[in-house]
């Protein structure tokens, strides 16, 4: 028989050799000895907040948009960026408030980044519509202005697009007041013409005519140059009546091929208001 010392050695002797054991079994099977579960942690995505310039208190009533996925998130201050921003290409983020001067940025992001964007105070102009308008027909060179951004929408590209709205009596009052109103395109980016290639805003060989914008049957004006607050004057000569139904036509630029068919130039108009 046995006795105490040599029960109590055995015994130390057993232990010993299951802890080696455990120690040398593949990492699955020691996390299953364990009861362990394994999971693979997700990381947490990146955030935009919106505050107001000046104040950096959080607009509850923001609204933020992602063109490219027809997606947007109303009444929340801070929002998660979705996976397709969490790359090197990032993204096309529109933000607008009641009150606000809406902006629109590109963001290149990375996981579990947090991001903040102030909206300056609207007080000289009326937005009269924050949607993206994508022109042209969806096929477009790399060396274009802004061709990573373009890619957006590409497949909603028209060469014309009609926006018809309902002229707000505070315009109206405004052009009653003082002689020149303007009309503001918050954004326009994609624009191939010769000024935009003097410019070095464009690579592309050949130029396109420029955007032509406008307001009823008059054309208000064209944008040559790929910018922001690009303003057209409302001429003083028309007569605004609140209330009535106002068209604004934006034509894309084009260049006719040796081949007689017609190449329209891509680009984006972000956000349009009246302004004064």
């Amino acid at each position: 028989m046995l006795n105490r010392f040599q029960l109590v050695t055995f015994g130390l002797l057993c232990l010993m050799a299951s802890a080696l054991f455990v120690r040398g079994l593949p990492p699955a099977q020691a996390v299953l000895l364990q009861g362990g579960v394994s999971q693979e942690a997700r990381p947490e995505p990146a955030t935009l907040t919106v505050v107001a310039a000046g104040t950096g208190q959080p607009l509850y009533h923001a609204k933020v948009q992602w063109p490219h996925l027809g997606r947007q998130l109303t009444g929340q201050a801070m929002v998660s960026l979705p996976p397709s921003c969490n790359n090197a290409k990032g993204c096309l983020v529109a933000v607008s408030a009641e009150g606000y001067q809406p902006q629109t940025l590109w963001l290149t992001t990375q996981a579990a980044q947090a991001h903040t964007l102030a909206l300056t105070p609207e007080q000289r102009s009326i937005t009269w519509s924050d949607d993206t308008f994508r022109l042209g027909d969806g096929a477009y060179s790399w060396q274009s202005a802004g061709a990573n951004r373009l890619v957006e929408q590409a497949s909603q590209a028209v060469p014309r697009r009609q926006i018809t709205l309902t002229l707000p009596k505070a315009v109206v009052q405004q052009a009653q007041k003082q002689p020149t109103l303007w009309l503001e395109l918050g954004e326009v980016f994609g624009l191939d013409t010769a000024d935009a290639y003097r410019a070095g805003q464009t690579q592309a060989p050949v130029a396109a005519s420029p955007l032509r914008v406008s307001l009823g049957q008059q054309l208000m004006g064209e944008v040559l140059l790929n910018q922001r607050q690009k303003r057209l004057a409302i001429p003083s000569a028309w007569v605004l009546q609140a209330g009535e139904r106002v068209t604004l036509t934006l034509e894309a630029g084009y260049q006719s091929k040796a081949s007689g068919e017609v190449d329209y130039d891509d680009c984006s108009v972000v956000f349009v208001r009246w302004a004064w």
